[in-house]
């Protein structure tokens, strides 16, 4: 049995999302300087956090509010699905929530609401707890996602069937 469409549609949105958010902040956010000019990068990057965020909620709605059909697997494997499902979603929630933090902290969400000509960033967002929370979230998400796309092969290989069409149109 497949998910919902709007599951499925929720799911291949926020993939990209992702994707982007991940390396955005990884290998463009990172490099850029911390001065004034950095704000306008750090507020699309929060936008597309919070939209990522809420695009989970309303996924996880309606994941919980359907059914699917179990797949076929040993209890092990099952438990390393819901644990995998479970960290995927957690991380991307307090991620969401440690980035959130870390602008209010920091002074960055007042800067972006006020339009600041005059704002000195941190140096470092691991001044910050909720910063090197943030920074140490976005090396963990990764690799959960990682194991999941393999674990989606690793099925797939094994049992000869194509589950992506579960969560496809």
């Amino acid at each position: 049995m497949k998910y919902s469409k709007i599951s499925v549609i929720l799911h291949w949105l926020s993939v990209p999302l992702l994707a982007f958010l991940l390396l955005s902040g990884t290998f463009v956010l990172a490099n850029i300087p911390n001065t004034l000019e950095k704000l306008p990068n750090i507020k699309l990057h929060s936008i597309l956090g919070f939209v990522v965020m809420v695009l989970s909620l309303v996924r996880l709605y309606f994941i919980f509010g359907s059914k699917t059909e179990p797949l076929k697997m040993s209890p092990a494997r099952a438990l390393l699905l819901k644990a995998n499902h479970a960290g995927i979603y957690l991380c991307v929630f307090l991620i969401a929530l440690s980035g959130f933090a870390l602008n209010l902290q920091s002074g960055v969400a007042g800067a972006i609401m006020s339009g600041a000509n005059d704002f000195s960033m941190y140096e470092n967002m691991s001044e910050y707890l909720c910063g090197y929370i943030h920074r140490i979230l976005t090396k963990i998400l990764p690799l959960l996602i990682v194991m999941h796309v393999l674990g989606v092969f690793s099925y797939m290989i094994a049992n000869k069937t194509n589950i992506i069409k579960r969560m496809w149109f």
